[in-house]
């Protein structure tokens, strides 16, 4: 081979390589360009995304904090409209189950939701009552019909003393015949249900029950 035929063997290799080197140069360079144009979609989809969660967040930290200062506002409207109607409780437990009747009444009359009652009327409670509640979690101390079985459980009364009160029972001087008409039908009725009277048959055998022994006495 020829100096001649070296030097242009040489000149297309070095041609050939100079085109291999683009193309790889080229195709690397695209590569890149799709991979870069990729990531930024990618990144456009995050921050929409992210975008779009911080939205929604807002939204229900807005709710939320409406609903909260809704709920406040009613608690506080409903408190000033029952202020001088929602009785305190005493301390008596016998007049425990009037007393939530009269609670239950008032706010059945002035349309209180259920999810303010338990606000409402856990300021009136006794202190021993209210020493009781605090023992409740959060939940149940937000619902009041929990909050008034509790109490009712904790101070449950034999049937004998609501039987010896029905008997002992006194009118007070600031009372009419009325009401105390209805507090001694009251336990009479607490009498019955502390012994699972429900029909007229119970009542006859219940009664029965009592004559008897009284006889055998």
């Amino acid at each position: 081979m020829s100096k001649e035929e070296r030097k242009d063997r040489e000149l297309r290799l070095r041609e050939h390589e100079f085109e291999w080197r683009k193309r790889k140069h080229d195709i690397e360079t695209e590569r890149q360009a799709r991979k870069d144009e990729e990531g930024a979609v990618r990144h456009k989809e995050e921050m929409k995304l992210r975008e779009k969660e911080l939205k929604g967040q807002f939204q229900k930290d807005a709710a939320e904090r409406k609903r909260v200062e809704s709920l406040a506002g009613q608690t506080r409207f409903k408190g000033e409209a029952l202020r001088h109607s929602l009785p305190k409780m005493g301390n008596d437990t016998t007049e425990f189950h009037a007393y939530f009747r009269a609670v239950e009444n008032l706010f059945t009359l002035c349309e209180v939701p259920s999810q303010l009652q338990s606000k409402l009327v856990v300021p009136m409670l006794n202190e021993r009552s209210k020493n009781l509640s605090a023992k409740l979690s959060k939940e149940r101390l937000d619902d009041y019909k929990q909050v008034r079985d509790y109490l009712l459980r904790e101070f449950h009364l034999t049937a004998q003393q609501y039987r010896d009160k029905f008997w002992s029972a006194t009118r007070q001087p600031d009372e009419t015949y009325t009401l105390f008409g209805s507090r001694v039908k009251n336990f009479f009725l607490y009498y019955l249900d502390s012994r699972k009277v429900v029909s007229k048959d119970d009542v006859i055998d219940l009664f029965w029950q009592i004559g008897k022994a009284n006889v055998e006495r």
